[in-house]
């Protein structure tokens, strides 16, 4: 660690940090109020959220709705850091959107990792059968995560419940 902040890179990185602070390429909006943009960007992304949502929602199979989930979870992702830029603002009100966000983001977490945890017990029984090995545990193994998968689907639909209706952007707003 020595070494490498002693070295010529460092240094350099240092002097490229100098220079992009005091020569920052700052577009006009930085010039506007701050908490008046972080609002724009927060609706913005809570937009792109709902109309993630809306197209989960209307995905015809289960299997649809479930390759619509990374798109919700990445939107959910982007609307609670912008929500999280406004909490030195709002506060309270920043840290519970945030917050409740997070379950979203979380559920579709837990719903991922038991889609790939299902599908990797699936691999390893096929491969057992094969093997002439019993693969019943692999089943046992597989019903509980089914089962992970089903909770999580239902945290889901909970944590979506819990944002509330889309004109969260009150407090914001005011």
């Amino acid at each position: 660690l020595r070494v490498a902040l002693d070295g010529s890179r460092y240094f350099g990185l240092l002097e490229h940090l100098e220079t992009l602070a005091a020569n920052a390429p700052l577009t006009s909006r930085a010039e506007g109020p701050a908490d008046e943009l972080l609002v724009q960007r927060l609706a913005h992304a809570l937009g792109r959220f709902d109309r993630a949502i809306a197209v989960h929602d209307d995905a015809g199979s289960p299997e649809a709705r479930t390759d619509q989930l990374r798109s919700v979870g990445k939107a959910a992702r982007r609307a609670r850091c912008a929500t999280e830029a406004l909490e030195p603002r709002f506060e309270r009100r920043a840290r519970r959107l945030a917050a409740r966000l997070r379950a979203v983001q979380e559920a579709i977490d837990e719903h991922r990792d038991s889609e790939v945890a299902r599908q990797a017990l699936s691999d390893i029984a096929a491969a057992a059968h094969a093997a002439g090995e019993s693969a019943f545990t692999y089943g046992i193994l597989h019903g509980i995560e089914r089962d992970r998968a089903e909770e999580a689907t239902q945290a889901f639909d909970a944590a979506r419940r819990s944002l509330g209706p889309p004109k969260v952007l009150r407090w914001a707003s005011g």
